[in-house]
C-alpha cells in the first residue's frame, strides 16, 4: 500500500508530492518531487502506483456540487476548527479553479481511486480523498494555534517552515512511525523557498491519508460527504 500526498496547484504553480510506502512496521518516505501542471501529476501518479493499491490525498476541492457559497465540509470543519485559526477557502462552481480540480479528481476516478468518504481500516483498494494539511498539523503536533508558515514576513514564514521541517521528523516517534529521508532545507525565500513549502505539505498529506487507513473514523473525522464533498481531519494526535 503507498500512500501519497498531492498539494495540488489549484490553478496553476507547482504541485509537491510525496509518497510513503508502508514496511517493516514503519513509513518511509519514497519519493519527493514536484510537478509543473496537472498533466504531470496525473504522470506521475500512475509511475508510482502502476495498477496497485494506493491512498491519495489531496490539498484541493475535489468535489464541487454548490453553485455558490462554501460547502458543507468547510462549514462543519470552520466551526470546528476556527479557534486554531483556521478556516478553509470557500469552494464553489462559480471560482476559477473549480473545473480544474474537479476535472483533476475525475481523470483520477478514471484511474480507478474512488473518492474514500467511507473507508474500512486497512483494506487494500484504490482512494482518493480531500485532506487540509494546516488542520493535520494542528492535531498532529498537538499545538493550540495553527503553524503561520504562508502569511506574514517572509522571515517569519521561514522561521515557521523550519518548525513543520522539525515537526516532520519527529513522526519517527509517532503511534505510526513514519522514517523520513533528509528533507530539503528551508531556503530563506523566493520561488525556491515556496517549492519546499509545497513538498513539505504534501508529505503532511500522505500520512494524512496513512493514518486515515490505518484508524479510519477511530481516530479520523470526516467534515461533509461524498455527494457534496467531504474533508479528511485527524481528530486526535497520534498516541
Amino acid at each position: 500500500m503507498l500512500f501519497i500526498g498531492i498539494d495540488l496547484g489549484w490553478v496553476n504553480g507547482a504541485t509537491g508530492l510525496a509518497t510513503l510506502e508502508f514496511r517493516s512496521g514503519a513509513l518511509r518516505l519514497k519519493a519527493l518531487s514536484l510537478a509543473a501542471d496537472h498533466p504531470a501529476v496525473l504522470d506521475w501518479v500512475r509511475k508510482q502506483t502502476g495498477d496497485g493499491p494506493a491512498m491519495l490525498a489531496i490539498d484541493a476541492p475535489t468535489i464541487i456540487r454548490n453553485p455558490t457559497g462554501q460547502r458543507p465540509a468547510e462549514r462543519q470543519l470552520n466551526a470546528e476548527m476556527r479557534k486554531y485559526g483556521l478556516n478553509c477557502h470557500p469552494a464553489n462552481l462559480g471560482r476559477p479553479f473549480a473545473a480544474n480540480t474537479t476535472g483533476f479528481a475525475d481523470s483520477l476516478l478514471r484511474e480507478g481511486f474512488r473518492h474514500a468518504a467511507e473507508l474500512e481500516p486497512q483494506a487494500p483498494g484504490r482512494y482518493q480523498i480531500e485532506v487540509f494539511p494546516h488542520a493535520s498539523i494542528v492535531r498532529f503536533f498537538g499545538l493550540d494555534y495553527r503553524l503561520k508558515y504562508k502569511k506574514g514576513s517572509v522571515e517569519e514564514r521561514v522561521v515557521q517552515l523550519k518548525r513543520l521541517r522539525r515537526f516532520l521528523y519527529s513522526l519517527k516517534d509517532a503511534e505510526l512511525p513514519c522514517a523520513l529521508r533528509k528533507l530539503p532545507e528551508v531556503p530563506a525565500g523566493g520561488i525556491a523557498r515556496k517549492h519546499v513549502e509545497d513538498q513539505l505539505d504534501s508529505i503532511i498529506c500522505a500520512y494524512t491519508g496513512a493514518y486515515y487507513w490505518f484508524r479510519g473514523r477511530e481516530s479520523n473525522t470526516v467534515f461533509g460527504d461524498a455527494e457534496s464533498g467531504f474533508l479528511v481531519v485527524p481528530s486526535e494526535r497520534p498516541r
